[in-house]
């Protein structure tokens, strides 16, 4: 059905499958529950709480409504509640503010000029109020932050001038009211997909398209949405950013590449890890896959793709989560990667289903703990799958 392909493409991405390790540290499992009631369950984004967790997707039973869960910290379901339209909805972002929380939805997603739907809740996820954004024709939301004075929207959007796109944003206040939004004066067929707010503005990752390439793209604006600098980060013929990252002294980029080293195969593509100054200058750059000796013999050719999906910085180092079509059947698994502070990789680790798996966004938890918020697919059964994991 066209709405389930939907579903599967805007994944965020209970059998552990195989770890490979290349220094002293590993990832242990804490905890790893699934939830799931209705035919799919799916979750997009979570934050931690002071008793647990909050999650936001979709569930559908006759129809994809938008789901929230409370979750102890033990994983523990406290409660789940539902909203719905006549028309399919999910939960794209969620964050906390008043004691409550507020939801970033959509409606109508299986059209082309879907409704962005806000709602807000108390603490005990009853809605106090929600509202409607309607946005242009083929825009697609890349990401959606909380900020000091409210939140920030960026995605690609059709270019008035035909087949290529825009970067585009929108900047609300704290309930929900559009400031402004701005097309990003940006050479070039280009696609914001993250957004993180610096003492300044903002700095956004994404991809720009030439006639035979597609490059990585950082750019950085000010807090009116103007453009102040620009990178383009070239290594391949199919290379672009997913997740960023703000540290000390600059940023760490997050995405993908099919730039390959000598002993692997010329096709498929990996992780890719850019460290940069804080004006986007390379510092270095680090690729993570797998080579052909460890692909099966059948599905050899989607073996080789590796898709990175967050990045986030822990101690000594950074921890990527992602997914991987490395099983004989071809489906994806999930796939970390705990690098050390100069990219260099110090173990990986696959968790999987018998179905499909996705890792999708990470928080960080203690010095060398975080929770992964993934989904597992299948068009029967899907479940939302949080784990608590410690890098020893």
């Amino acid at each position: 059905m066209k709405w389930e392909k939907i579903i599967v493409l805007s994944l965020l991405g209970l059998i552990f499958t195989g770890c490979i390790s290349f220094g002293p540290q590993k990832f242990e499992m804490k905890l790893s529950r699934t939830y799931g009631e209705e035919k799919n369950n799916l979750a997009y984004s979570f934050q931690t709480i002071p008793d647990g967790y909050i999650l936001a997707g979709t569930s559908s039973n006759e129809s994809y409504d938008i789901l929230l869960i409370k979750i102890d910290k033990d994983g523990n379901e406290i409660w789940r509640k539902t909203f719905g339209t006549p028309e399919n909805d999910l939960a794209f972002s969620i964050h906390i503010i008043d004691g409550g929380y507020m939801i970033f939805g959509i409606t109508g997603l299986d059209t082309r000029n879907y409704i962005i739907w806000i709602i807000k809740t108390d603490e005990n996820g009853e809605k106090l109020w929600d509202k409607t954004l309607e946005i242009e024709e083929n825009f697609n939301i890349g990401s959606i932050q909380q900020t000091s004075d409210g939140y920030i929207i960026v995605g690609p959007v059709q270019s008035s001038r035909g087949d290529e796109s825009d970067t585009m944003i929108r900047k609300l206040d704290k309930d929900g009211n559009e400031v402004y939004k701005k097309i990003l004066d940006i050479d070039g067929y280009d696609m914001g997909k993250s957004i993180k707010e610096t003492p300044d503005g903002y700095i956004i990752a994404g991809s720009i398209f030439t006639d035979t390439d597609r490059n990585g793209l950082l750019i950085k604006i000010n807090r009116d949405g103007d453009v102040e600098w620009s990178k383009i980060y070239n290594y391949s013929d199919k290379d672009w950013l997913q997740d960023i990252q703000i540290v000390s002294d600059g940023y760490i980029l997050l995405g993908y590449t099919s730039k390959k080293e000598e002993e692997y195969l010329d096709y498929g593509g990996d992780y890719m890890l850019i460290k940069t100054d804080k004006n986007g200058e390379e510092i270095w750059m680090k690729t993570y896959g797998h080579n052909i000796s460890e692909a099966p013999t059948k599905h050899i050719e989607n073996y080789m793709e590796d898709y990175a999906f967050s990045v986030l910085e822990i101690h000594n180092g950074y921890v990527i989560a992602g997914y991987t079509f490395i099983n004989e059947e071809g489906t994806p698994t999930i796939f970390l990667v705990k690098t050390d502070k100069d990219g260099k990789e110090l173990c990986d680790q696959l968790y999987g289903t018998e179905g499909s798996s996705f890792g999708g966004p990470m928080i960080k938890t203690g010095k060398n703990e975080f929770v992964l918020l993934a989904n597992t697919w299948d068009p029967e059964n899907s479940d939302i799958w949080l784990m608590k994991i410690v890098v020893k």
